[in-house]
């Protein structure tokens, strides 16, 4: 699984999405195909995602917005987040 971390004004977001996919077009898919400057958002990392032991694991890199992932913050964010959306298996 990849995924992306926007920067909001407020918070981080991050989104999961298939491996299919690109994480540049979902990155425009989700900031209005290249509105970030009017969004306010904007990607601060990026690269994929595994469920090892009950934890989040976020590892690697998108070469297609030439990101690095956060592991360590990557991974307790997304694990936060998805505890809040009532999918908290992981730690």
């Amino acid at each position: 699984m990849k995924y992306i971390v926007l920067k909001g004004e407020l918070l981080d977001l991050p989104f999961l999405f298939s491996n299919t996919l690109n994480h540049a077009k979902v990155a425009d898919m989700l900031l209005g195909f290249g509105a970030n400057d009017k969004s306010g958002l904007f990607v601060i990392s990026a690269g994929f995602v595994r469920f090892t032991d009950g934890k989040v694991v976020a590892h690697g890199e998108s070469v297609s917005l030439r990101l690095k992932s956060r592991p360590e913050e990557d991974s307790k964010l997304i694990s936060i987040n998805l505890k809040v959306n009532g999918i908290g298996i992981y730690d």
